[in-house]
């Protein structure tokens, strides 16, 4: 089956969107399997409220990693009408993570989809290597499966066949080789937008790297992309994370509608604008309208 990333992934933007890759839709009933907190993952106890999960960049924080700063939301390139499109991977360190918020004008086409938002929010990490890659991806599924509470039954992976490495990682945490759906490795490169390969066309950093995405299928069916996780072989840089309100959707079973962000991403425009003199780019207008 032939998933595009844009369907699933533009999830974020800060309690309910994912900024730095992710999207927006109509409420969804709340579902009650896998709400509540767990207290703890492979990776070691994570202080939790119960019924609010410590976030990502905490629980990073708890295993030794500290924040690098986020790169701002209006870049002064074409691409993308001028908005961060997604985390900048040349930031990372081996123990840094980076929540940066994105906005993607090619979201405004799936706006009617479940779980697309006009502003979102990604936590980061480096997965420049095989090494740092496994390490980043375990640490994902700790988050997700052990502190969030989501169920592994509902998790699915869509990639091509170069991510095959990471199917032991995944068994571990529950996620069966039915759960795996594999693209061809032509159609993810043709597409670039992920769930197999990360290559956006325009995109100024030039990124290149094999991925796979984690989706979670909510009570009625409808699929949340959570989580990308590119990995490099040393040869460039590339990195991995979640979608901070595409998280939260899955975990509570509410998604916010694509209008209820519009006057965020506005608002966060403007600031930034203000703040450093750069010109309001033309993307901002492209989404809200």
């Amino acid at each position: 089956m032939t998933l595009s990333r844009r369907q699933f992934i533009e999830l974020s933007a800060s309690a309910c969107l994912a900024t730095t890759a992710l999207a927006a839709c109509a409420s969804k009933p709340k579902s009650t399997e896998g709400a509540s907190a767990r207290g703890s993952s492979s990776k070691g106890a994570a202080t939790t409220v119960v019924g609010s999960p410590i976030g990502f960049d905490v629980f990073l924080e708890q295993r030794g990693y500290t924040a690098a700063p986020a790169a701002s939301l209006i870049t002064g390139h074409a691409f993308n009408g001028g908005l961060r499109y997604d985390d900048d991977a040349g930031i990372h360190t081996e123990k840094t993570y980076v929540k940066q918020q994105v906005a993607r004008v090619g979201d405004v086409a799936n706006k009617s989809t479940p779980g697309t938002l006009p502003f979102f929010t990604l936590i980061g990490i480096d997965t420049s290597t095989p090494a740092l890659a496994n390490a980043a991806a375990d640490l994902i599924l700790a988050y997700l499966l052990g502190v969030v509470g989501l169920d592994p039954s509902r998790m699915r992976v869509t990639t091509t066949q170069k991510s095959s490495a990471f199917l032991p990682l995944l068994a571990k945490y529950g996620i069966t080789d039915a759960q795996v759906r594999l693209r061809s490795w032509d159609d993810a490169v043709k597409d670039g937008a992920g769930s197999g390969y990360f290559a956006p066309a325009g995109h100024p950093a030039k990124p290149s790297a094999p991925s796979f995405s984690l989706e979670y299928v909510m009570p009625d069916g409808v699929e949340l992309e959570i989580a990308e996780i590119c990995h490099g072989e040393g040869n460039g840089r590339s990195s991995g994370g979640i979608g901070v309100e595409r998280v939260e959707m899955a975990r509570t079973g509410q998604i916010p509608s694509w209008d209820s962000q519009l006057e965020a991403l506005a608002r966060a425009v403007q600031a930034e604008s203000k703040r450093t003199g750069a010109a309001v780019p033309p993307g901002a207008a492209a989404i809200t309208g």
